[in-house]
């Protein structure tokens, strides 16, 4: 019952501290980092992209294509697509998206992840199947966001269009030769293909035609012209002059319009208009006022931040000089949240130090009380670490999720609030002791004894509560898991090693206090000259 204050007991809790730090570090570092975790809410959309100058009847027969695979699993419930969906403006002709729903999750044998990134899953089926465009899979996250925004996307920035295309294509290269990435797709490409009109002004002005009933003709014929408003039936339909469209797929078709001249004659245009085929840019993006061209990627089962730290080591050893790059996507929210988090952990921790030192009226407790703190930090990388590890080398299913989110990243900041709570109830009953002019190592025995109960009591209850969650229960356990496992490995280790530490961390600081006080009346009083 009672502590053995010597130097050996000092050295033995020293050893254990370090011991703890280090496990701590090698925990952290063994631990993979992801944004957010993938939840299994019963649903999936499909991205199909096929190559530039596609039309929207190819477009939609790869769609079917990726609809006959969804139709083939069992646990779909629904399924649509739609060709070319126009949410931000005009659709494109070779883009499509497909809407899956699964059975719902308690009627399942199969999770949603292996479902679609399984062995001859969907991912796998839809690269087999699917060869007349790129189809990819995703799955909803905890916090959703558009469908068009990817997971990984890597943001090359160059000024010169051609090398930017060439570095572009070479690094996606790269990438799939890392096999990390599925799906991986350069945004900049220069195979759109492009019909280039010339007018030959001479020979129009012989023929007595002008330049703008040929640019007025192929505008309306090719392009479109809105004319008006009809209302039929109590709705309103747009009155559209335009070619059919089977006449107008072709650049042949051009040989077969024809225009009046100032005499009213009709005119053959490609008696005036000359066209050729060639190849230009889907579109010149600019980020951070650079050109830039986009290298997408879906990860799978992959965390966002393994596949981030291979593709960096790759890219200060392949990336050309005059190149810059960028992170977008979950790429990009992971490097914020990353460095962000340390900040309101600093910010958590100087506020919790300000309150005690107001409570305790003292500069020195308050870092007593704060060393539980990277005590908890132990417990919460260790228990995460434990879970992931002992999943993936077999010990029990893999356990997704394990590892550095946005959501273990919460549970470190309530760990801050939470383990303090040990230190303060020893810390405040030793200090009560000392009022009453017991000695620190008196004064910390009581504490030991009396407050030891209430410690346990209220460390369990707290990690009783939490194991809920830890655990996962109900919808979206998947994103909370993590943040019960750091908080509930915080807990264990903070309550424990405080019992040890803590004690004799007072000891120790409230002795050099009580010293350095004795001997500042006497340097005080040499400092003063006698007379």
């Amino acid at each position: 019952r009672s502590l053995t204050w010597t130097l050996a007991h000092r050295l033995l809790v020293i050893i254990v501290t370090l011991a703890s730090m280090v496990v701590m570090v090698l925990a952290y570092r063994g631990l993979e980092q992801d944004f957010l975790p993938l939840e299994d809410k019963s649903r999936m959309f499909c991205i199909v992209i096929t190559p530039n100058g596609s039309t929207s009847e190819f477009t939609d027969r790869q769609l079917q294509k990726a609809e006959k695979v969804v139709s083939g699993i069992p646990e779909v419930t629904s399924y649509g697509a739609m060709v070319a969906p126009g949410f931000n403006g005009p659709g494109q002709a070779n883009f499509g998206v497909v809407f899956v729903t699964f059975t719902d999750s308690t009627k399942r044998k199969r999770s949603v992840q292996e479902i679609v990134n399984g062995p001859g899953g969907v991912a796998e089926r839809f690269f087999a199947e699917v060869e007349g465009g790129i189809a990819i899979a995703n799955l909803p996250k905890a916090i959703e966001v558009s469908f068009r925004d990817s997971p990984f996307e890597l943001i090359l920035q160059n000024q010169d269009l051609d090398q930017l295309n060439k570095v572009s294509q070479d690094i996606a290269n790269k990438i799939r030769g890392m096999n990390t990435l599925r799906n991986v797709r350069v945004g900049f490409e220069v195979n759109k293909p492009e019909l280039r009109v010339n007018i030959d002004r001479n020979r129009a002005a012989s023929l007595g035609v002008s330049i703008e009933d040929v640019s007025r003709t192929m505008q309306i014929l090719f392009g479109g012209l809105d004319l008006s408003r009809i209302k039929v039936g109590g709705k309103e339909y747009e009155v559209i002059a335009q070619l059919e469209r089977k006449s107008r797929l072709t650049p042949q078709d051009l040989d077969k319009v024809f225009v009046r001249n100032n005499a009213g004659q009709l005119i053959q245009l490609s008696s005036v208009v000359t066209h050729t085929q060639g190849a230009a840019p889907n579109a010149i993006n600019h980020y951070a006022r650079l050109r830039s061209a986009s290298i997408t990627a879906s990860p799978g089962n992959t965390p966002i931040g393994t596949v981030v730290g291979g593709v960096e080591e790759m890219l200060k050893r392949e990336l050309p000089s005059g190149f810059l790059y960028a992170w977008g996507g979950d790429a990009k929210n992971l490097q914020d949240s990353s460095s962000e988090v340390w900040w309101v952990l600093l910010l958590a921790a100087v506020i919790v130090y300000m309150t005690l030192a107001a409570q305790f009226e003292s500069l020195i407790h308050p870092f007593t009380v704060m060393l539980a703190l990277p005590l908890a930090a132990i417990g919460a990388f260790g228990l995460l670490w434990l879970l992931h590890f002992g999943g993936k080398i077999g010990l029990y299913p893999p356990i997704p999720a394990m590892n550095i989110n946005l959501f273990s990243q919460i549970g470190l900041i309530l760990l801050v609030g939470l383990v303090t709570k040990n230190s303060i109830l020893l810390v405040e009953y030793a200090n009560q002791q000392r009022a009453l002019g017991l000695s620190s190592h008196n004064a910390m025995m009581q504490a030991g004894l009396v407050r030891l109960r209430p410690i346990l009591m209220t460390a369990f209850s707290t990690i009783a509560g939490i194991l809920p969650i830890a655990i996962g229960f109900g919808a979206g356990a998947e994103s909370r898991r993590p943040m019960g496992v750091a908080v509930v490995g915080g807990m264990l280790t903070s309550t424990f090693l405080t019992l040890l530490i803590i004690p004799v961390v007072y000891t120790v600081f409230t002795d050099a206090t009580a010293r350095f006080r004795r001997k500042a009346p006497v340097a005080m009083a040499e400092a003063i000259p006698v007379k």
